[in-house]
């Protein structure tokens, strides 16, 4: 009866590959030497060739044993993966059963980010909202949160940087246009010159402890020459085009909001704002296993997916 191979076997051929000789594997795994010959010798007989060349000195593997040996490592380490996934899930559930995100104010594209979760295994996933940034810092690294998102505005942003046992990855890049009223004479134009918006009234997403909207938006205006008469400080993008929709100001939002009657979107002349949606998780969490998953889930419903995201 054909020898039916197991991982224990796969494990055999590995420790014999790194050990170098079977004394020495046998010796690593515990067992005795003629133990290990004969495992060996009923693989390679399940296998249908030799798959190492003894000699004194003792083994090297045959190029079938080189091949074999690298699925056995692909296959090891697979299934190492697997239990520590599982593990980590187990964990989760014994904690409560739940993946906890938690974002700064509410962050864009925020069901996106939940339903990539959800569709990797990360679940179920409760998800909550805080209004600074070092609360969602001390989350994190407290390890009450599993998975936070916020947003910069430089990729250098964001707090975790250099964090030991933090991953932090740029989701997505976004960038900024100008919302005006419809109705205004500059709209018509492709493009709109800051300059020419001296003498409006500004509104700006404001995420407390990150600068919101108006870091970008003080930025582009300086370049431009003038500051910008800011009246209005709200939580989203939303908030901001109701204002614009009925004439109260104009300001920036990311170019892929969804349209609406009354409200145009337009590139500045000669600038490019652009907003970072940022992630970060513990590598001792649930999220860190499937961390590869997860951004590749985000990547596929994400518009403006980071390079890092597309490439997980």
């Amino acid at each position: 009866m054909a020898l039916r191979l197991e991982l224990r076997h796969l494990q055999v051929l590995v420790t014999i590959a790194e050990a170098g000789s079977i004394r020495k594997a046998a010796a690593v795994l515990g067992v005795a030497q003629p133990t290990v010959t004969s495992q060996l010798r009923r693989v390679e007989a399940a296998l249908g060739g030799p798959l190492f060349v003894r000699s004194r000195e003792g083994v090297v593997p045959t190029a079938l044993g080189r091949s074999v040996i690298c699925d056995s490592w692909a296959v090891l380490g697979g299934m190492e993966r697997l239990v520590r996934s599982t593990r980590e899930r187990a964990r989760a559930s014994a904690a409560g059963g739940a993946v906890r995100v938690v974002s700064l104010c509410v962050v864009p594209h925020w069901p996106v980010l939940l339903r990539a979760a959800e569709s990797v295994g990360l679940a179920p996933v409760t998800s909550s909202h805080v209004r600074e940034r070092p609360v969602l810092e001390a989350l994190l690294r407290r390890g009450n949160a599993d998975l936070v998102a916020y947003v910069d505005w430089t990729e250098c942003e964001g707090g975790f940087a250099g964090r030991g046992g933090i991953r932090r990855v740029c989701l997505s890049e976004e960038p900024l246009h100008l919302a005006l009223p419809s109705s205004c004479e500059l709209a018509r134009g492709e493009t709109v010159p800051l300059a020419a918006l001296a003498d409006e009234d500004w509104a700006v997403v404001q995420v407390p402890g990150a600068g919101g909207l108006s870091s970008p938006t003080l930025a582009g205006c300086a370049g431009a020459g003038f500051t910008p008469r800011i009246r209005h400080h709200v939580w989203d993008d939303q908030a901001l085009l109701d204002l614009v929709e009925v004439g109260r100001c104009v300001g920036f939002v990311p170019a892929s909001a969804p349209p609406r009657a009354g409200v145009a979107l337009r590139p500045p002349s000669g600038l490019v704002l652009v907003r970072h949606l940022t992630a970060a998780w513990r590598l001792d969490s649930p999220v860190a296993v499937l961390a590869e998953a997860f951004m590749q889930a985000v990547a596929r419903d994400l518009p403006g997916a980071a390079p890092a995201a597309r490439r997980a």
